[in-house]
């Protein structure tokens, strides 16, 4: 299985995509710190139901409340098609620009982007614990079973809890209970992640949460 380096910080903002640059098209989108982005409205529109109502039902240009590098780093991802994952030191780093592709409905982009990371995941090119990470941040059940599929250090070995701890803050402790004790009830991978499913399906019929969306 691979070993990845954990980070040390939460990310806020997604890496950018070095050498895209968008300066062709009918559409000019702009960034709250005014950076220009000059798009294919067609292309957006197909991508994104939200960035194409904004451009339906405000002035033009159309004004995004995003960074530059963020903004940048989604039109990669939905315009220009870049592959995800493949620029980041880590995962995790990614989690910025998945959940712009949450927040904009950018629905085929993160079907994609996700199960690009499954693949990578079973081929052993990612880190499961930054991949549950991701799961669990997106609310991608099956995402985070994939990863404890594939996952090898035990989620209480120290390691693990260096990883974790800048992201505890942020994730929700019904996932960090539930992986807990999904790996503590059995020594065969595939038996631990349909304990996971099992397990944060009772949560959520406990407390009437839906952690799948």
């Amino acid at each position: 299985m691979t070993t990845a380096s954990f980070p040390t910080q939460h990310m806020t903002e997604p890496t950018p995509y070095d050498g895209i640059a968008f300066n062709k098209g009918d559409l000019q989108l702009v960034s709250f710190d005014d950076v220009e982005f000059i798009v294919d409205s067609l292309k957006v529109s197909a991508a994104s139901p939200v960035l194409r109502d904004m451009a339906a039902t405000s002035g033009r240009p159309v004004h995004v409340r995003e960074s530059g590098s963020a903004l940048q780093a989604l039109l990669a991802i939905i315009i220009a098609g870049e592959e995800p994952f493949a620029h980041a030191p880590n995962v995790v780093q990614d989690l910025a620009t998945l959940q712009l592709l949450v927040k904009y409905d950018c629905k085929p982009a993160l079907t994609y982007a996700t199960t690009t990371l499954k693949c990578l995941l079973m081929e052993g090119d990612v880190c499961p614990f930054q991949s549950f990470i991701l799961g669990a941040q997106l609310g991608d059940l099956d995402l985070c079973r994939t990863a404890i599929v594939h996952g090898d250090v035990p989620p209480l070995d120290a390691g693990a809890q260096t990883f974790l701890q800048p992201y505890r803050d942020t994730l929700p402790a019904v996932y960090a209970d539930a992986l807990r004790d999904c790996w503590n009830s059995s020594t065969d991978p595939k038996a631990r992640g349909n304990m996971f499913i099992e397990l944060m399906s009772l949560s959520d019929s406990d407390d009437g949460s839906d952690f799948s969306h």
